[in-house]
């Protein structure tokens, strides 16, 4: 069967309700026979609907998920518009979606469909996302043409992760107030709140780290941990306020909160013991020996050895979000622009996946 599919499009700005409801179904370009004859007036009953749009029924493709974009380790909004599953890598911007194959350096853009989605993952069957208005999960499947509803809360605000029949996110902000964090068991179909005061957070296999205000009108914030079996949180002692946290291993990287204009430095700990890098970011990501990261000022990518401090310009420009893709890939654009690039951590290659500089 030829892969079918409906173009979910990341909007960076605030759109109106009209346009966030333009749905298109299309075959991919290389098939012959049209489209499916489904419109879009077919499917906006689904696209907006809370509770009479259809259920996903089956939803252990969710355990096949891997986000690739822990939202924890930001405090800059990003709108989650790159996934990878296999060997295929889904980018979505204002024009167009594509899938593009590693194995075969082959990009397929996909139609043109403006509106807004918060979120995207890709599993091997489907694509899943956050759509606006929509507050939960949909998905939709790729040899498909009708959206479902996985699971719908007031609460889903922004900052998604998805792992498993797990879901973790924040709420909006209320009154001026600092987030709450949820927790949504799918399988269950219950959702709990977990903290509340929060400015950001991370999920790994084990654990839900949390960077909270200390208490209501503070300006001081603290390191919370709990197991993700139990959700029972606990307070890490730090010599320093956090403002972000990235966990590999046994160890944390965490940016210190920003203080009279002071350039705050990541610190690494490691049983307790605090290291600070030279390095100032508040969007990054470890793997192994390579601190991946967005400079805090003119977003440029770069990589900075841990084991010998040497820093390796990925791209030097204002980079769009950052994406660092099965912890080897690191995917990238410009604004502006409507070209990608992927830099492999691993032979320090660079290729143009799609595009025209």
């Amino acid at each position: 069967m030829k892969k079918k599919i409906i173009t979910i499009v990341v909007s960076v700005c605030v759109v109106a309700a009209a346009a966030i409801t333009s749905v298109v179904i299309f075959n991919r370009p290389d098939n012959d026979g049209g489209n499916s004859g489904t419109t879009a007036s077919d499917l906006l009953a689904s696209w907006n609907s809370i509770t009479d749009g259809p259920q996903a029924d089956d939803i252990t493709d969710v355990e096949n998920i891997s986000y690739t974009n822990n939202s924890a380790n930001s405090t800059i909004s990003n709108f989650g518009n790159v996934a990878m599953c296999g060997n295929y890598i889904y980018i979505a911007n204002d024009k167009a979606l594509i899938e593009y194959d590693i194995n075969t350096n082959v990009a397929i853009e996909l139609d043109v469909v403006p509106t807004a989605v918060m979120g995207l993952a890709a599993s091997e069957d489907y694509l899943y996302f956050k759509s606006q208005p929509f507050r939960g999960v949909q998905r939709i499947a790729k040899e498909g043409d009708t959206i479902e509803n996985v699971f719908y809360s007031n609460n889903c605000s922004d900052r998604m992760y998805i792992d498993g029949n797990n879901v973790f996110y924040v709420s909006s902000m209320i009154e001026n107030k600092a987030k709450r964090l949820y927790h949504y068991d799918v399988s269950q179909g219950k959702e709990t709140q977990l903290l509340d005061l929060v400015n950001s957070y991370f999920v790994d296999e084990n654990y839900i780290y949390a960077i909270c205000l200390e208490c209501e009108g503070s300006d001081n914030t603290i390191l919370m941990r709990a197991n993700r079996q139990t959700m029972e949180f606990e307070q890490i002692q730090l010599s320093f306020s956090p403002n972000t946290v990235f966990a590999s291993d046994d160890e944390l990287y965490i940016m210190g909160a920003l203080s009279n204009d002071i350039d705050a430095k990541i610190i690494k700990v490691s049983n307790g013991a605090e290291t600070t890098l030279p390095i100032s970011s508040n969007s990054y990501q470890v793997y192994g020996n390579k601190l991946v990261y967005q400079t805090r000022f003119g977003n440029s990518l770069e990589v900075y050895d841990l084991m010998t401090g040497k820093i390796t310009t990925i791209y030097k420009g204002n980079a769009k979000g950052l994406y660092v893709l099965k912890g080897r890939y690191v995917c990238y654009s410009t604004y502006g622009q409507m070209w990608y690039k992927l830099y492999d951590l691993e032979t320090g290659e660079t290729k143009l996946i799609y595009g025209e500089e």
